[in-house]
């Protein structure tokens, strides 16, 4: 009997001996495969961020000397926006006046809102000043218009037209000299100034 309980015993002390042998590689192997807080945290944090935005190219077109003016600039968009969230970040670029461009849009338009119809027209829907005064000249008034329109259409494909609004209303000019009560369709085989239907 001393026997059969002396090979239960080593049996028993085999046992465990294996399994806390086998947790112990289990726990060293699992602790290897993990990567300190900071640097997991980074990693996925960067792999987010890159899945939330991404870069456009946007050509902006701005009224200059009695014509327009284009140029091109990186911006980022959220991936998940919807157009009219991406036409308005483009078009507040637009009328930020930035000094890195010769911007003579007239100061203070300000963007009440954007929204976009079935057929693909979007409204641009504007509040200033300058637009309840009626002191823009016809040029800029043209240009002003052209530079929104282009920057919209030549930018968003899925746009189809771009329809002006002031103040949630429909105006038959901006400041008297350019009918606003239409939208505004590119027309083909025209070079840039002439693009526009008006």
């Amino acid at each position: 009997m001393s026997k059969i309980n002396m090979k239960k015993k080593k049996l028993k002390y085999f046992c465990i001996s294996f399994i806390v042998i086998f947790f112990s590689i289990a726990v060293f192997v699992q602790g290897c495969n993990k990567l300190p807080q900071g640097e997991k945290d980074t990693s996925l944090q960067r792999k987010t961020e890159e899945n939330l935005t991404e870069e456009k190219e946007i050509t902006f077109f701005y009224p200059y000397r009695g014509g327009l003016s284009s140029k091109n600039k990186i911006i980022e968009l959220e991936s998940e926006s919807s157009l009219e969230e991406r036409i308005m970040k483009a078009l507040s670029i637009l009328f930020a006046n930035n000094e890195d461009t010769d911007n003579y849009l007239p100061k203070d338009v300000k963007i009440l809102d954007i929204f976009v119809d079935d057929d693909s027209i979007v409204y641009v829907n504007l509040d200033s000043e300058v637009f309840h005064n009626e002191s823009l000249a016809a040029t800029l008034e043209r240009e002003f218009v052209s530079a929104v329109v282009l920057t919209v259409l030549k930018n968003f494909p899925e746009a189809s037209a771009v329809k002006i609004l002031v103040k949630n209303e429909e105006r038959e000019t901006l400041a008297g000299h350019i009918d606003i009560s239409k939208p505004f369709y590119l027309a083909a085989g025209r070079n840039e100034e002439e693009e526009i239907l008006f």
